[in-house]
């Protein structure tokens, strides 16, 4: 019954770390439909329960061969704690990890006293929600200034307000919005525009409701007037 719940707790485990899929049709997206299960993020930890259950298997398994050849107790414990020892698959991580380069402007947006910004292009209900969560980490340089990015399975109203107002900046509509959540500044990251960054900025420079404050390479400081 053990052996049996272990398999069932590792197959379970490892159908739900592939988290929620594009069909809506994923084991996750099933479980999500429960109340509060749909707030679960990075569902990749489920995979711990699938290396817990692997253990607790190779365990009964070892067990189960120093029953069936009493004699050999000892030999097969050391030889299974040398096949441990011997693992030397190390996952290809791409090289050396490097430093996260905080952007600049973060830090110059305190020297023009923000009182709460927010970073561009957010990704408020779209498909790549996750890449927000560079900003709360950019953010740390800053003193955690207040940012109305974010990231979860789960969004506010005003969050999606914020971000559907900043699809169209950098109109007078935008500027209305951010004034009405008290956003004081904007945090540019040009290089995630990609090639259309050249035209926002044009917009940007002749927008009577923001100010750049600071250029650093493609991240621009800007100001809500």
């Amino acid at each position: 019954r053990r052996i049996a719940f272990l398999l069932v707790l590792v197959t379970t485990a490892a159908t739900l770390s592939f988290g929620p899929s594009v069909s809506g049709f994923a084991p996750f997206d099933l479980i999500a439909m429960l109340p509060g299960a749909s707030a679960f993020r990075a569902t990749a930890r489920f995979g711990l329960l699938v290396t817990l259950g692997c253990a607790l298997l190779a365990a009964y398994g070892l067990a189960w061969l120093r029953r069936s050849r009493p004699r050999l107790r000892v030999l097969l414990t050391v030889a299974a704690l040398a096949l441990i020892v011997a693992e030397s698959y190390v996952i290809d991580a791409g090289g050396v990890p490097q430093p996260e380069r905080m952007p600049e402007i973060y830090t110059l947006a305190l020297n023009d006293e923000v009182q709460a910004a927010v970073a561009l292009p957010m990704y408020a209900g779209e498909t790549f929600w996750f890449l927000e969560a560079d900003y709360l980490l950019y953010s740390t340089s800053a003193q955690f200034i207040r940012l109305a990015n974010g990231f979860g399975r789960w969004a506010p109203a005003p969050y999606l307000d914020i971000g559907r107002a900043a699809r169209a900046f950098p109109s007078a509509d935008t500027a209305a919005v951010l004034r009405a959540y008290g956003i004081t500044h904007v945090l540019l990251h040009g290089a995630r525009f990609g090639r259309g960054f050249g035209d926002v900025l044009n917009k940007l420079r002749e927008a009577p409701d923001f100010t750049i404050v600071a250029t650093r390479e493609r991240d621009v400081l800007v100001r809500v007037n």
